[in-house]
């Protein structure tokens, strides 16, 4: 018997725990349908929302239970990881969720529309194309 891990809302929830994404960063779905971080060079589409806004209108935590968006396929900023991108780059994940240049057996999840440098924003072409190979 197969699970569907597409829930009715198409949004998706956070296991307890989990505490480390951020919106604009890469995820992916555990077993049970829910939103965690990626292993390196893992198949992820991009978490979109943000979390609610805590008193003084800083960022709050994410909080489980609470169902939140993604962009599996679309022109969506994602936050750059170690070494930056070069525009038209295949980009994958690293172990953080970030976007880095893709290499031998990752996961292509887009393509960066810009280059851009370690922890800015660059706008990727999210789109699953297969895996690179050597």
């Amino acid at each position: 018997m197969s699970v569907d891990l597409v829930p009715s809302t198409g949004r998706w929830t956070f296991p307890a725990g989990q505490t480390s994404l951020t919106q604009f960063t890469f995820v992916t779905l555990n077993g049970s349908g829910q939103l965690v971080v990626p292993a390196a060079g893992a198949q992820c589409v991009v978490l979109d929302d943000a979390p609610a806004l805590a008193p003084g209108g800083a960022p709050g935590p994410y909080v489980v239970g609470v169902s939140y968006g993604v962009v599996f396929e679309g022109v969506i900023r994602v936050k750059l990881g170690a070494g930056g991108i070069t525009a038209l780059a295949p980009v994958t994940t690293d172990n953080a969720g970030l976007a880095v240049a893709a290499g031998s057996g990752n996961v292509i999840n887009g393509v960066a529309m810009a280059a851009g440098n370690a922890g800015d924003l660059c706008s990727i072409k999210v789109s699953l194309a297969g895996a690179i190979h050597a």
